[in-house]
């Protein structure tokens, strides 16, 4: 039979199913570096002056509770620096000591990529609290405790503050990469109370220097001051939940 020529109809319908299959091959190759692969995310209190302020035991200022009240940690793609919502299921802490034994564990998915910010909200805790949560923590952001070395004077820093602290990289972004997968977030006590003189602090009636909105309230400013500033996030490549100097590269800082 001879062969009947291609209606017009047919050839358009034809050129548009190879325009597709075109279209599907790429965007099957684009797919392939942007697939999301799982990020550990391990948080603690550290100290970058053990000598000034430790955590546990050694320092001039000891602090042996760090509790915080965190939203879920938000992080803007390069690509979209205004939308921090590049992850879908974020890592979210909660209400957790950060002084206690261990870093507190965090998995999540993340693309392959570079990322321009982090954002870090600290919020209010509400009841029902963790187990071994002071009292105090309902209503507020943070509760730091612990005692000054040289006198064993007892401390408790209670601040209500809410606020959404961004880290950013000072060359602008940070990448996250499936053959690193691991991060750390430390909260540097020093940084912390490093401006802060418990030393003038006056003493309640049982004894313990309280920094609250209603007592000791401008060494309580110093400290919210220096919140920002205390906060990092670094490449945790041995996955140990520690800094380690100079190995572990890092990503972003508090602004």
């Amino acid at each position: 039979m001879k062969d009947q020529p291609l209606s017009l109809t047919a050839l358009v319908a034809g050129l548009a199913l190879a325009g597709l299959a075109v279209l599907g091959a790429a965007g099957c190759e684009g797919t392939e570096t942007g697939n999301p692969f799982q990020v550990e995310l391990r948080a603690d209190a550290h100290s970058s002056d053990p000598a000034a302020v430790a955590v546990g035991a050694g320092g001039a200022v000891v602090v042996s509770e760090a509790w915080l009240a965190l939203d879920p940690i938000e992080l803007a793609a390069s690509s979209d620096c205004d939308a921090a919502d590049a992850v879908a299921d974020p890592p979210d802490f909660g209400v957790a000591d950060h002084a206690a034994s261990g870093a507190v564990l965090e998995a999540f998915e993340a693309d392959a990529g570079d990322y321009c910010r982090a954002v870090l909200p600290f919020v209010r805790a509400s009841a029902p609290l963790p187990e071994g949560a002071p009292a105090e923590l309902e209503g507020s952001s943070i509760v730091l405790a612990g005692e000054l070395t040289a006198t064993g004077t007892p401390f408790r820093l209670v601040s209500r503050l809410e606020r959404a602290v961004e880290l950013r990289n000072a060359g602008d972004s940070f990448s996250l990469d499936p053959d690193r997968p691991a991060l750390f977030l430390g909260f540097d006590v020093a940084q912390w109370l490093g401006a802060v003189d418990l030393t003038s602090a006056e003493i309640d009636g049982e004894g313990v220097a309280v920094i609250d909105e209603s007592s000791n309230a401008d060494l309580l400013s110093a400290f919210e001051a220096e919140l920002a500033a205390g906060i990092e996030l670094y490449r945790d490549l041995d996955r140990d939940g520690a800094v380690d100097a100079p190995d572990d590269e890092l990503l972003a800082s508090g602004q």
